[in-house]
């Protein structure tokens, strides 16, 4: 439901349909959609309205702060007790937490909570956090998309103060960085933490606090509209399929994208390195891509796709993987070697310059080829 340039959503077919949305934008990443779900459905069990607004509607002098999970999207066992000692949970949403923290060290009200990226986890947990904090959450991101580094997003590429940033664990282990050399340290940093979080129990939440600033400082660096067309992202798929149409076609129309490939997942390798799930996988086509091979390189999200050794798309686009038949976007978590799927291109014009492609194309992630725009 649509309230001038608010929109609410109060029902858990719409929060499924958003965060299907979201997944596909995550490219891979951005978080396992069943805890985006999750935290959006506890929303409407503790009666919190789930909405989101106009950046241009937001008071530019509103405090701001950008608020986002880290961590390797990697499957992993959990074991209960970590390397680093024995472990039990200690706080239930730290998200919200980190906010909490970040307000009492200077001393200001957030009154507007920024999701960092999209993401099937990652956006609904921020959104979450804004309203358990009474705070606004505006119909945005800093990304349009799911990237691995903070240093990728917008607010990053055009130096909107980072710090502080304040990190906490459902462990109960909370810090405060107050300096650093610059953004890749600060990364750094995070990941290294997010490894210790993680080493117990693979679902744990390492949560960041970050860019306190006023509202009219970060919003050019919001991709404004990003929730609303996930929202209508989702929403189409579901319908789609139910009318027993093509949800492949239907998402290609609404992304602007294009149908990459089509084929079975033959291969998938994967590894845990320093924070970030790092992998391939290969697919042999069917149908009209018959005969033909098609590999993906990600880094938590998809960044290089291959047809037959040829590069067809990479970052900063979007390479969304979705289930063949239902057109549901598969995370890399989840994708498994045996599942029919299609891989579908979207363009991320934002990123298409020379900040953008340097942070985000290929050579950033150590591959020699030059960064061509799919279409």
């Amino acid at each position: 439901m649509s309230v001038k340039n608010k929109q609410i959503i109060n029902s858990e077919d719409e929060i499924v349909d958003l965060v299907r949305g979201l997944t596909f934008f995550g490219t891979g990443g951005g978080g396992k959609p069943e805890d985006g779900i999750r935290a959006l459905k506890e929303c409407i069990y503790e009666n919190l309205e789930i909405s989101w607004v106009c950046p241009n509607d937001i008071p530019s002098d509103s405090w701001a702060c950008v608020v986002f999970g880290m961590g390797s999207i990697a499957p992993s066992k959990i074991i209960n007790e970590s390397p680093f000692g024995p472990v039990q949970r200690k706080i239930d949403l730290p998200m919200v937490e980190a906010v909490k923290e970040l307000e009492a060290f200077s001393g200001v009200k957030v009154e507007v909570i920024v999701p960092f990226e999209l993401g099937g986890s990652n956006t609904p947990r921020a959104m979450s956090a804004g309203y358990h904090l009474g705070a606004k959450v505006p119909d945005g991101d800093l990304c349009g998309r799911a990237v691995p580094e903070l240093t990728q997003t917008l607010a990053a590429l055009r130096n909107i103060p980072v710090l502080p940033v304040v990190i906490v664990d459902n462990w109960g282990n909370v810090i405060i960085l107050k300096d650093a050399s610059n953004f890749s340290t600060i990364e750094g940093i995070g990941k290294a933490l997010s490894v210790i979080s993680k080493s117990s129990d693979p679902s744990a939440t390492c949560a960041h606090a970050a860019h306190l600033v006023r509202f009219g400082e970060l919003r050019s660096s919001i991709v404004k509209k990003s929730i609303s067309r996930s929202m209508e992202l989702g929403k189409t798929i579901r319908e789609t399929r139910e009318k027993g149409e093509d949800p492949i076609k239907a998402v290609c129309i609404s992304t602007g994208g294009r149908l990459l490939f089509r084929g079975n997942v033959v291969e998938k390798k994967w590894k845990n390195k320093k924070g970030y799930m790092e992998g391939s996988m290969k697919i042999v086509g069917v149908k009209e891509f018959q005969s033909r091979n098609f590999s993906i390189w990600f880094k938590n999200e998809n960044h290089m796709a291959w047809e037959d050794a040829k590069p067809v798309c990479m970052s900063p686009d979007i390479i969304s993987v979705v289930s063949e038949k239902e057109g549901e976007p598969i995370t890399n978590t989840l994708v498994a070697e045996g599942q029919g799927v299609c891989v579908i291109g979207v363009p991320n014009i934002l990123y298409r310059n020379q900040k953008g492609i340097e942070v985000l194309g290929p050579s950033h992630f150590g591959f020699s080829e030059e960064y061509i725009p799919f279409e």
